[in-house]
């Protein structure tokens, strides 16, 4: 960027102190000497008014040369602008889409956040119903446990029982064989006895038959 160098040199368009010089003190020549002072004064005169009109042109050069610059800097300066308004309007626009992309992602940001926030709370609420289950599931193998211990338990019990009270058939079993072993010799002796008593019965009523008939023998001859 350029910045114009606002140098004004020192002039005055009031031409020099030749009338002063020309006029003097003021007061009126002698007549002695008026001729030559007043011929001199005319030539001094026109040589100041000749450096006058040059430093003026010189001047007037000078200003344009430094109003060209100004000008060809302003030019410079004007496009310069341009480019930086250009340049500030495209940075504009891209802080615009910036800010909307920003403002986007903020959203898509917050939203995530939310779902986020959503699926902790949905998680955090099935690792609760979870846990209910899973105590509940130990509760309830405990009690499966428990109650299987006793079952063991009780079948257990009821085995010994069993077993002992199939011991006890099974020695009351060899009782009774032993004792149905003693009823059948039992029943054999009293068989063998009662046929002994049958035949000896059998033997006794042909003895009394015998007898009566030797009874009646003798009744009949001793009538």
């Amino acid at each position: 960027m350029f910045t114009p160098q606002r140098a004004w040199p020192g002039w005055s368009l009031t031409p020099g102190k030749s009338g002063a010089r020309g006029t003097g003190s003021g007061s009126a020549p002698s007549s002695g000497e008026g001729g030559a002072s007043k011929g001199k004064g005319l030539a001094f005169g026109e040589n100041g008014a000749s450096l006058d009109r040059e430093a003026l042109a010189e001047r007037i050069s000078s200003l344009e040369k430094e109003l060209y610059e100004y000008q060809y800097n302003m030019g410079l300066l004007l496009i310069e602008k341009k480019e930086w308004s250009s340049k500030y309007n495209e940075l504009n626009q891209d802080l615009a889409e910036v800010k909307d992309a920003l403002e986007r992602e903020k959203s898509a940001h917050l939203i995530a956040i939310s779902e986020a926030e959503k699926r902790e709370e949905h998680l955090r609420k099935a690792l609760g119903v979870e846990k209910e289950c899973v105590l509940d599931l130990e509760k309830a193998v405990r009690e499966m446990r428990s109650e299987h211990a006793n079952i063991k338990f009780s079948a257990e019990s009821k085995l010994a029982e069993a077993n002992a009270l199939v011991a006890s058939i099974e020695e009351k079993s060899l009782e009774v064989e032993a004792k149905l072993r003693s009823a059948d010799a039992k029943l054999a002796e009293i068989s063998r006895k009662s046929s002994e008593i049958d035949r000896k019965s059998h033997d006794l009523e042909s003895q009394e038959a015998l007898l009566r008939r030797d009874r009646l023998s003798l009744i009949a001859e001793y009538s």
